[in-house]
């Protein structure tokens, strides 16, 4: 009878721990306006999730917080550096190979590192990847938040292939922009207007139904991205990178709020606009003339059948 009482109390006790745990998250929850919650459900859903911590699912889960998975050009570097505060940590450069052993090595050395700091990588061409969102699920489950930034896919185009033009090693040529047009084949590094089809990748998280032809039609090989979607419930940050340079402050302050807000930190000190980074490689002054001149302006006449198909791209995205 005495050990009965124990376990009862034992119990007891932890069903008040966590409802005095979900009170704090839900009166938070509330200060921020968002009240038309079900609290009987969310209490329950609560208890259900520290189960399963307890129980140790996922639990190399609890390493990883957030990623930068989207798209190159798009402002990556920049949120990288945005995301860099005292209560977190992403590692400077680009971290990819989520499924390799070496990169959950990091991931825990970081975490280790940064006791009670959010942890997050960068990987721009992650969004792009086929079977990105499951191993995600299956390496650390439904917690690890998604950062994904697009821009239109002309201006798009143009920062990428001056990039690669940039970037190059001296012996290298790079194909003319007019050759980019289609699938990238074997070039390396890749780049072509395929990699514009924002939605054809956004739409592989599995977020919308991809169940009407309406749908379809506003991702370039809808079907195959349909073939491909993987049903992620793992939350989503999604912005422009126009919004990283808005002169507009209260705009920009509610970006960086709710940036913060959604990776779970304070608002950084320092605003993202003077977290504007131009990363690639610094030339002597005569080889970075000459990589300049072999940079392209989009809106020269030759790029006109290369702008039309970004244009449909973006078009296209931007309804999806």
């Amino acid at each position: 009878i005495k050990d009965l009482r124990t376990a009862r109390f034992a119990f007891l006790l932890a069903i008040m721990c966590c409802y005095i745990s979900f009170h704090t998250h839900y009166n938070i929850i509330t200060q921020f306006g968002l009240n038309d919650i079900d609290e009987e459900k969310l209490m329950i859903d609560y208890i259900t999730q520290q189960t399963r911590i307890s129980d140790g699912e996922h639990e190399e889960g609890s390493q990883l917080d957030f990623l930068v998975i989207g798209f190159p050009k798009c402002g990556t570097s920049t949120m990288m550096n945005f995301l860099n505060t005292p209560r977190s940590f992403v590692p400077d450069g680009e971290l990819c190979g989520i499924k390799k052993e070496k990169y959950q090595e990091r991931i825990l050395r970081f975490k280790k590192e940064n006791p009670g700091k959010k942890v997050g990588t960068k990987c721009p061409r992650s969004a792009e990847q086929e079977g990105f969102f499951k191993m995600v699920d299956n390496q650390y489950g439904e917690r690890v938040k998604y950062v994904v930034g697009v821009r239109h896919p002309i201006n798009w185009f143009e920062s990428f292939y001056n990039f690669r033009i940039n970037n190059i090693k001296k012996d290298d040529v790079y194909p003319p922009a007019q050759e980019l047009i289609g699938g990238c084949g074997g070039l390396s590094p890749p780049l072509c207007t395929d990699r514009a089809r924002f939605s054809h990748f956004l739409a592989r998280m599995g977020k919308t139904s991809l169940s009407t032809e309406e749908e379809l039609s506003l991702i370039t090989n809808g079907k195959l991205a349909r073939s491909l979607s993987y049903n992620s419930k793992n939350k989503v940050f999604f912005y422009t990178v126009d919004q990283l340079g808005d002169k507009n402050e209260t705009r920009s302050k509610l970006f960086e709020k709710d940036l913060s807000n959604f990776i779970g930190i304070p608002v950084p000190e320092e605003s993202v606009a003077n977290k504007k980074r131009k990363p690639g490689i610094e030339w002597d002054e005569a080889e970075q003339k000459r990589r300049d001149e072999l940079k392209i302006n989009i809106c020269d006449d030759a790029f006109e059948d290369l702008r039309k198909i970004l244009l449909e791209e973006g078009i296209k995205s931007q309804q999806w």
